[in-house]
């Protein structure tokens, strides 16, 4: 069945947890009446539409479950950097959402984690993502791989396709030296550039370093 909206009655709740079900439909537009809610949890689930906007409303939200469904649509109303400064997990992953990579969630300086592994998401990764020194882990490979914004080549063999959207630019010099992060996986991008030369510090809190099937050009530094 479906989320039900009357949940939006529940509105000491702190922790909502849904997943690994069979939940169909999408999430109802209920978060502007549960204001504590701390943990949302619907991943594993075969929800679809588009998130809804009343999480902007949310400020006490820390960690937040949505992979593995079918959602789908923009994320730029959906997070609200100044407002979600408790945010320390965020999981988009293997959804089919649109537009760029929103902004707004990278302003959460609380981030910890952030996945957004094979969507349709395009543009360029965002400079905010600078913002986040307390950020351990982040995935963004195959940004563009969701079956949704995929175009058939030669039907029948899955792995020939080619893509309705695009990742733009390089890898922002910012993440080589902040100084938590332990995880960068940005396989399967076609980003461009080079990697960092010289004597850039590349901090060594990394741990480890995914760039695969990308368009990125130079030799690999010593210091890696």
């Amino acid at each position: 069945g479906t989320i039900p909206s009357s949940l939006r009655s529940l509105t000491l709740m702190k922790n909502l947890s849904l997943c690994d079900n069979l939940l169909t439909g999408s999430i109802p537009n209920i978060f502007d009446s549960l204001t504590h809610l701390s943990i949302l949890y619907v991943q594993q689930n075969l929800l679809t539409g588009l998130m809804p906007i009343s999480l902007a409303d949310v400020s006490s939200l820390t960690d937040l479950f949505v992979n593995d469904n079918s959602l789908s649509g923009h994320l730029i109303k959906v997070f609200n950097g100044s407002h979600h400064s408790m945010l320390t997990t965020v999981q988009l992953s293997n959804n089919q959402f649109t537009g760029e990579l929103p902004e707004q969630l990278f302003l959460s300086k609380s981030l910890q984690s952030m996945s957004a592994v094979s969507n349709c998401f395009h543009g360029s990764i965002p400079s905010s993502i600078c913002m986040n020194d307390q950020l351990v882990s982040l995935a963004l490979n195959g940004l563009v791989c969701a079956s949704s914004c995929q175009t058939k080549i030669l039907p029948g063999i899955s792995s020939s396709y080619v893509s309705s959207r695009s990742v733009t630019g390089g890898i922002p010099d910012c993440l080589w030296s902040m100084p938590k992060l332990s995880i960068l996986h940005l396989s399967g991008n076609r980003l461009t550039g080079t990697l960092p030369s010289g004597d850039k510090i590349i901090s060594s809190s990394l741990k480890d370093l995914s760039l695969s099937y990308n368009l990125l050009t130079g030799s690999i530094p010593r210091n890696i």
